[in-house]
This record gives structure tokens, C-alpha cells and sequence, in this order.
């Protein structure tokens, strides 16, 4: 009988200290968690934020390029305007 009480009193000291033990690294895995979340958040934005980067600098790019097509159209005259000339030879 006396062997049952020290043998459940060792069991209930490796309980608690394994309790300890876990809530230590669960504590420690939400500070973790927290850390990467917000990394992941900011890498999310940069993302984003070079996506429509790139949509108003291709946007900015295509109105320049048409503009100037439209003033070399108009600036050189052509010769003749028929569909004949049109024709790839």
C-alpha cells in the first residue's frame, strides 16, 4: 500500500512537470506562430504591392507607346492612302 501512494505521488510529480513542459512550448509555439504570421502578412503586402506595381507601370508604358505610334502616324505623311499600300509585299 505504501508502495501504490509513493508510486501514484511519482506519477502525479511526472505529470505535472510534463503539464510544465507543455504549456512552456505551447506558449513558446504561439510567440512563434504570431512571429511568422505577421512575416507572412508583410510578405503578402510587398507582393501585392509589386503586382499592381507592375499593372500601372505596363498601363503607363502602353499609353506612351500608343501616343507615340499615333505622332509618328501623323507626323509622316504617306504617299498614298489606298489599301494597296496597306499590303504587306
Amino acid at each position: 500500500m505504501l508502495e501504490d501512494t509513493d508510486k501514484n505521488k511519482a506519477d502525479g510529480e511526472i505529470t505535472r512537470s510534463l503539464e510544465t513542459e507543455f504549456a512552456e512550448q505551447r506558449a513558446e509555439w504561439q510567440r512563434n506562430r504570431e512571429k511568422f504570421r505577421l512575416l507572412r502578412l508583410l510578405s503578402f503586402s510587398l507582393l501585392s504591392l509589386v503586382i499592381i506595381g507592375g499593372l500601372i507601370a505596363f498601363s503607363i508604358i502602353f499609353t506612351r507607346v500608343n501616343e507615340i505610334r499615333d505622332e509618328r502616324h501623323v507626323l509622316s505623311p504617306s504617299p498614298t492612302t489606298s489599301p494597296q499600300s496597306l499590303r504587306p509585299r
